[in-house]
């Protein structure tokens, strides 16, 4: 580029796709917390934007690099989602949204995701049970050794026993962008 400066391809892709997380992930924000769920279409965009800029990589430079960060960040999400999922942690929306946002990024991008989204979970909740009270419930089964149900029911979308947590998975990118200058 005269007068500008040079664009890597690689690095070019990387940009949009980080992008492309930043607006899902605000997307994930204001609908996991104004009608608790964690819309399909988000992850399927988040994973198909990543597959196809993988691919399209592949194609222009011929490296694989970067699809199959997209393919092992994805797997990578599937499998840590599911595993939260099925310990009662969190919902399949959530579970799902974690494999989008390593079809988009990569599975080590992930684990500054994992530490954001915790750290954001752990504010989300002190805020849910200030707001709704149930700080002695809370305290007494971290105390107790009752651990048969885990699983919290979800039949009624907005419980006041949930919190959001595609909300502090979004957060936790756009802490780990802000971390990582971007990547």
């Amino acid at each position: 580029m005269p007068g500008g400066f040079p664009v890597d391809g690689v690095l070019a892709v990387q940009a949009v796709r980080m992008a492309a997380l930043a607006v899902l992930a605000g997307m994930v924000v204001y609908t996991d917390i104004r009608y608790r769920i964690v819309r399909n279409l988000h992850v399927v965009i988040a994973m198909g934007f990543g597959l196809v800029t993988g691919v399209a990589q592949r194609l222009t430079d011929g490296s694989w690099q970067t699809c199959d960060n997209s393919i092992t960040g994805a797997a990578t999400g599937l499998c840590a989602g599911v595993f939260l999922y099925w310990l009662g942690g969190i919902g399949a929306g959530d579970a799902k949204w974690l494999a989008g946002v390593g079809a988009l990024s990569g599975p080590l991008f992930l684990v500054h995701v994992a530490v954001g989204a915790s750290v954001a979970g752990f504010v989300l909740a002190a805020a849910h049970l200030l707001r709704h009270g149930g700080w002695r419930e809370a305290a007494r089964g971290l105390l107790t050794s009752n651990r048969t149900d885990r699983r919290v029911e979800i039949e009624n979308p907005a419980s006041t026993r949930t919190i959001p947590f595609g909300a502090a998975i979004s957060l936790g990118v756009w802490w780990a962008l802000y971390a990582l200058g971007g990547v």
